[in-house]
């Protein structure tokens, strides 16, 4: 890690992210299958009372949307086991204006890499496929919150969460969480001034 002329740090590294076993993924996933379920549920409900079935609506809404649940959970787990092995790589980097991240895909590695629940550490790797690119702007983090046992940094705008940071290690994690603290303090003095 070295500083940037305006205090800001340069800190690159890249980690595996669990997929299946991830709480912070996970949690995603349940709620928005809660979500989706639930506009499943209403949509077929309002279809069965407009179609005079008044008596099976709502049960009618719940099955499908149980069904519907069950659909999107058993997918998400085949994809995330079977297409991915329970782990992508990504790639972090800070420099003075944003925060960049890349996710890919690993095309090989070693099948222990499956078996993670937190974030870990990985090689650099030439055979993983290049995938999502997100770049957030330093000017648009409002908050920073660290999940120590999770090795993760939640950086959130005004309108939600911008970005998750997955450390592989510990050292990693508190090198990057101050930088993004020395990054907030940075910007305050210039708001400030």
């Amino acid at each position: 890690m070295t500083s940037d002329q305006d205090g800001a740090y340069r800190l690159r590294w890249f980690v595996g992210v669990p997929i299946c076993a991830n709480i912070m993924i996970l949690s995603d996933v349940a709620g928005g299958t809660v979500v989706l379920s639930v506009i499943v549920a209403l949509g077929v409900s309002l279809l069965q009372l407009v179609l005079d079935s008044h008596e099976s609506a709502l049960r009618a809404g719940l099955s499908v949307a149980g069904l519907f649940a069950l659909f999107f959970l058993t997918a998400f787990a085949a994809v995330g086991l079977i297409f991915h092995r329970n782990r992508y790589i990504a790639l972090y980097r800070f420099d003075s204006n944003s925060i960049y991240r890349e996710n890919m895909t690993r095309i090989r590695g070693p099948l222990s890499e499956s078996f993670h629940c937190r974030p870990f550490p990985v090689e650099p790797s030439i055979e993983a496929r290049r995938g999502l690119k997100k770049t957030v702007s330093w000017s648009d983090v409002r908050e920073v919150s660290g999940v120590e046992w999770m090795r993760t940094i939640i950086l959130r705008g005004e309108k939600g969460d911008l970005m998750r940071i997955y450390c592989p290690n510990t050292a990693i994690y508190q090198k990057a969480l101050a930088a993004v603290k020395v990054k907030e303090k940075v910007d305050e003095k210039v708001k400030g001034s």
